[in-house]
């Protein structure tokens, strides 16, 4: 009996070495996924806001905050209302200065209907300025009509076609937003400064090897721009490449905001077969905040179990037990993880209750009843892990591997032509090598 246990373990620390790939798989795109709600919504509308309050910044460079009071003062009594385009131009100036966008919204406004110029480009950066303070308030939509608005003027300002994109982006116009921003490097060539935003407008609209691009230049002026090329190479494949990133950022800098750095970094361990060190990057990654921490704690506890360290997997899984219990989680995936931490600890038991509650959850689910006969063959109830062997065949799962434990546990009862019956299927499906030559060596010792 004790020498089916040990074969068992050989036979699924294979099986779980299979699933390496899978695992990471899922995990790389879930990676992809959260990066794009991580760089979406408010905080992506930060961006473009410090974007927008930059271009306004022209308008306000001659005034100081000591001086804005009593400039506004004296021209309250001065002029109430302004009429021209210079009284109007002072008034919108202020106001940003001031922070009264809302104000300033319609004194530039004024700016632009008495404006008597001839140059159009000059009315078009009005547009675009009255624009910045329409994305500055959130009136998104405002915004992109007024781009709309600024193109018309002067088809060759790079800057609206990159706010246009982001604003499009925002707006849920995937594709326009894409087209904008070919369009804004074909304009402007892309300056580092800005290239971080375009990355993640790439990432937002599905094309991770041209935000992997962006990001490459925006770290030149930006190191956390390492991080997201990191990111980048993880979801298109490259994580050799996204190892390197990361290492370069951590050798400038320390920071690691909300753990994205060692979550991702984990990953990189995790594909090279450093499970040890992956566990441990995962773990940090949920103390720092990554993700939700339960993510984190599952991936630690696949690492330690590939690591063999199945103590501190336990560990893990219990972890991530507590945090699905609190949020109404299915927790059959998490069970099997912690059933095979038993089962290897030889603590078969704990590892029959951790089977049967993923059972208990979903009966359909594969393996179980390979597993739990495995552990009733290993506490003698053998008669249940015929029942469990034979279930699990007619399923057609592990039928090899059940086969010739079914064939043990026959042997144990003397059941000699129930043993050389399920022996005989192992050699005739020949799909295990070593079970094959085992089942072999039992018939010839019959």
């Amino acid at each position: 009996m004790e020498n089916a246990v040990s074969k068992f373990e050989n036979r699924i620390w294979l099986r779980t070495l299979a699933l390496v790939l899978v695992v990471l798989i899922i995990f790389s795109m879930y990676l992809g996924m959260e990066s794009r709600i991580l760089f979406s919504g408010t905080q992506y509308v930060g961006r473009i806001a410090e974007y927008a309050a930059s271009i306004t910044e022209d308008n306000t460079g001659y005034l100081t905050q000591k001086r804005l009071d009593r400039t506004w003062s004296i021209l309250k009594s001065l002029i109430r209302k302004p009429k021209t385009y210079d009284q109007y131009e002072m008034y919108a100036s202020i106001a940003i200065a001031r922070e009264d966008y809302s104000g300033a919204i319609q004194y530039l406004k004024g700016c632009i209907e008495t404006y008597t110029g001839n140059d159009s480009k000059e009315l078009a950066v009005m547009m675009l300025r009255l624009a910045s303070l329409y994305v500055i308030t959130e009136d998104y939509a405002a915004a992109l009509t007024q781009l709309d608005r600024t193109m018309e003027k002067d088809p060759g300002l790079a800057s609206a076609y990159f706010m246009r994109a982001e604003m499009r982006m925002v707006l849920g116009d995937m594709d326009g937003a894409a087209e904008d921003v070919d369009r804004y490097l074909e304009l402007d060539g892309g300056s580092p400064v800005i290239m971080s935003s375009l990355g993640q407008l790439y990432e937002n609209v599905g094309h991770p090897d041209k935000a992997a691009e962006c990001y490459s230049l925006a770290a030149e002026n930006d190191p956390h721009g390492y991080v997201d090329l990191a990111r980048c190479r993880i979801v298109t494949g490259d994580i050799k490449g996204a190892r390197s990133s990361l290492e370069t950022f951590r050798i400038i800098s320390s920071e690691d905001k909300n753990g994205e750095v060692s979550a991702l970094y984990g990953v990189c361990l995790m594909d090279s077969g450093e499970y040890t060190e992956a566990a441990s990057e995962f773990r940090k990654a949920a103390e720092d905040g990554y993700a939700p921490a339960q993510l984190m704690h599952e991936q630690a506890m696949m690492c330690s179990y590939f690591a063999g360290d199945y103590e501190a997997a336990l560990l893990d899984g219990g972890d991530v037990l507590t945090a699905k219990k609190a949020a109404s989680e299915p927790l059959a995936e998490t069970e099997v993880w912690i059933g095979l931490c038993h089962l290897m600890l030889r603590q078969y038991e704990e590892a029959q209750d951790s089977f049967q509650t993923a059972m208990d959850e979903d009966p359909e689910r594969e393996d179980l009843r390979y597993y739990l006969g495995i552990c009733a063959m290993s506490l003698e109830r053998t008669w249940k892990a015929i029942g469990l062997f034979t279930e699990s065949i007619d399923r057609g799962e592990n039928v090899t591997a059940c086969a010739y434990n079914r064939a043990l546990c026959r042997y144990d009862l003397g059941d000699y032509t129930g043993t050389r019956d399920d022996l005989y299927l192992v050699i005739e499906r020949d799909d295990d090598p070593g079970l094959s030559s085992q089942a072999r060596e039992l018939l010839s010792a019959m």
